[in-house]
């Protein structure tokens, strides 16, 4: 787990489903949390980190918007997750997430969406566009910044 992750949310208060997770440790606004496994699409864009933010971000809502193999409309989630991938290849839901050595890199950058629990990978839809990939996450310990306003490097 990187200490350079920045967590919150695209619409403050949550009203949209969350993976499942126990708090392990809480001190103030930080919580240590273990997350429960749970399905994921995502995209691999390049660009800085406002351009991979809006291009990312309108490549998966197309895909739970209906861009997909049988039109089906998928709920948002949450986290949504950005992170730069400092691979060769594309790696891999919500506060939102962001990882990556300086507000300038060229990423590339991969923005993750959390499905809905009533999906596994077996049921999702198929993705039309072919930059929209379909993973699970296992289960994992993370920790958690709560606080509200928008979300920057």
């Amino acid at each position: 787990m990187s200490l350079s992750s920045i967590a919150c949310s695209l619409f403050g208060a949550w009203s949209e489903e969350q993976p499942s997770y126990t708090v392990i440790l809480k001190d103030g606004d930080k919580e240590i949390r273990l997350y429960d496994s749970y399905v994921v699409a995502k995209t691999s864009v390049k660009g800085d980190f406002k351009e991979a933010q809006s291009t990312g971000f309108r490549i998966l809502a197309g895909y739970i918007f209906g861009k997909n193999k049988v039109k089906s409309k998928i709920a948002m989630t949450s986290p949504v997750i950005q992170k730069e991938d400092n691979s060769q290849k594309i790696a891999m839901t919500a506060p939102v997430i962001m990882e990556g050595q300086d507000k300038k890199s060229n990423g590339p950058w991969t923005m993750t969406f959390t499905m809905p629990s009533k999906y596994t990978l077996k049921t999702l839809p198929e993705p039309i566009d072919k930059r929209v990939k379909l993973g699970r996450v296992e289960s994992r310990l993370v920790a958690a910044f709560k606080f509200s306003g928008f979300w920057s490097r």
